[in-house]
């Protein structure tokens, strides 16, 4: 039946937004509480088990159940405050970039749990691509003797910064302001998508 197919996919899009999440959910509950969970077994297998058990009981389910409401409200309500938490943006953006990056070089491997951690330099789109870059991997001032396109944001300057896709196409003004708007957003603490 169609019908009971539909409701496979949104179960399985619902476990499969809301697995990670409740897992980012509980790591970040455990780091305000002190408890260093990187490198551990036990701390990992706990975080498995105890986003399992969230997304199976889910009191989110359970309160609209007993406000007669549809339980699939209570799912589409989790996946909404789940995909806005900015753990889970910052999880999406390094997702999207180890996986455009492992395209290119096949052979480097980071840890996941240091690249979640604030101290990881902040990714940065690049405008015409779309492609993710870290900060470490833009080269600024690139000044060579070719012809360089003005700017794609102000069209006014020439551009001096170069991503890691290769598309050098920003001026050095611009990009700081890219950065400076991420780290207004960031001290906010409203989430930014829009540049990654």
């Amino acid at each position: 039946d169609l019908s009971d197919f539909g409701y496979f996919l949104w179960d399985l899009l619902y476990t499969v937004v809301a697995a990670p999440g409740m897992c980012l959910l509980c790591h970040s509950c455990l780091l305000k509480l002190g408890v260093d969970v990187r490198g551990s077994l036990s701390c990992t297998m706990f975080l498995m088990t105890a986003s399992m058990i969230w997304v199976s009981y889910n009191p989110l389910l359970y309160l609209c159940i007993f406000l007669y409401l549809s339980a699939e409200l209570g799912k589409a309500i989790t996946i909404v405050l789940l995909l806005s938490l900015e753990d889970y943006c910052r999880f999406l953006a390094y997702l999207e970039y180890r996986i455009d990056r492992g395209r290119d070089d096949e052979g480097q491997t980071e840890d996941f749990a240091s690249a979640m951690h604030s101290d990881v330099p902040p990714f940065v789109r690049c405008p015409l691509c779309r492609r993710l870059s870290s900060n470490s991997q833009v080269v600024r001032k690139v000044h060579a003797e070719i012809q360089r396109e003005p700017c794609c944001v102000c069209l006014v300057h020439p551009s001096e910064v170069c991503f890691a896709c290769g598309h050098l196409c920003m001026c050095s003004s611009c990009f700081d302001g890219v950065l400076d708007h991420r780290q207004f957003v960031q001290d906010d603490e409203i989430p930014a998508s829009v540049f990654g």
